[in-house]
């Protein structure tokens, strides 16, 4: 059993947390590129077929775990969220454009949205913008590394109960 605090006990690692509320805000934050909407996709294949774009990919790379203490599985958690961008474009300068309006977008939502925001006790990131051409089609990425801490503990007094974290909205 593990918890993020403040909220109740969860069912499941701090890692699919974050990712499962990153993935929600992003959803839920209708991201677009001029008149297309975005996929979001969790894990997702990358890279993208230009037929797919726009688009992103969340997943979970690396974790760190460092003890609070001795003996009690309490930790300070960094996971590292793994955010791939994809925009393809009739120039380089249009799909460069593309991708910072998209990732304006990417890092408005995951950046603050509440319920994201009260798992973490500090976030940093950083990112790398590649730009390709193939023909007459530009392809533009970005993958982005958000690095979440937060509290998490494994306490097998609490009985398991169901996710309770926020799912994307319908359609």
């Amino acid at each position: 059993m593990t918890a993020i605090f403040p909220f109740p006990p969860q069912p499941v690692t701090a890692r699919r947390q974050l990712r499962e509320a990153a993935v929600a805000a992003l959803v839920n934050a209708g991201l677009v590129v001029g008149t297309a909407a975005v996929s979001v996709d969790s894990p997702g294949d990358w890279p993208y077929p230009q037929a797919s774009l726009p688009a992103v990919c969340v997943r979970t790379g690396n974790e760190n775990k460092q003890p609070l203490g001795k003996k009690i599985p309490d930790f300070t958690t960094t996971v590292e969220l793994d955010v791939r961008a994809a925009v393809s474009a009739t120039t380089g300068e249009a799909a460069q454009d593309a991708l910072e309006a998209l990732w304006f977008q990417v890092e408005q939502a995951i950046l603050t949205d509440f319920y994201t925001l009260q798992l973490v006790q500090r976030v940093s990131s950083e990112s790398t913008v590649v730009i390709t051409s193939e023909g007459q089609v530009h392809m533009a990425g970005q993958i982005g590394h958000f690095r979440l801490e937060t509290f998490e503990t494994f306490d097998i007094s609490v009985p398991a109960a169901t996710l309770t974290a926020p799912t994307a909205a319908s359609p």
